[in-house]
């Protein structure tokens, strides 16, 4: 059986993070700048949406963890500015409910199903 190399990349990656938390954890590693943090979601974004583009558009499953992580980031970047309150979760449901809305604009007549979670989630 073929892996796919992006597959290998990501488990690697997902060792590495579950290294740095742990190692954090444990007090091995100092704590991270709050801008560190929102650089690596923001970094991890733009990988995600990399896999998504290089896979092709009908693993759109991969749309997910793009928008979710980069939600995070701006959700991280806002609060450290002074930002505060409800805004900052809805950005985290409207990243949830972005993927559903971009299949049903790629095609309305067979992905009309995709409102159902699109709408409960914006």
């Amino acid at each position: 059986m073929k892996q796919n190399r992006m597959d290998v990349i990501w488990g690697g990656i997902l060792i590495l993070l579950g290294a740095l938390f742990m190692g954090q954890t444990l007090g091995w590693i100092p704590e991270l700048s709050v801008l560190l943090w929102s650089g690596l979601f923001a970094v991890a974004s733009v990988l995600f949406f990399g896999t998504y583009l290089s896979r092709g558009r009908e693993e759109w499953g991969w749309l997910f963890p793009a928008f979710a992580t980069g939600a995070v980031a701006l959700v991280i970047l806002l609060a450290e500015t002074g930002f505060d309150g409800a805004f900052l979760g809805t950005l985290v449901l409207w990243s949830v409910s972005a993927p559903f809305w971009l299949l049903y604009v790629r095609d309305r007549q067979e992905n009309w199903w995709a409102l159902i979670p699109g709408w409960v989630t914006a």
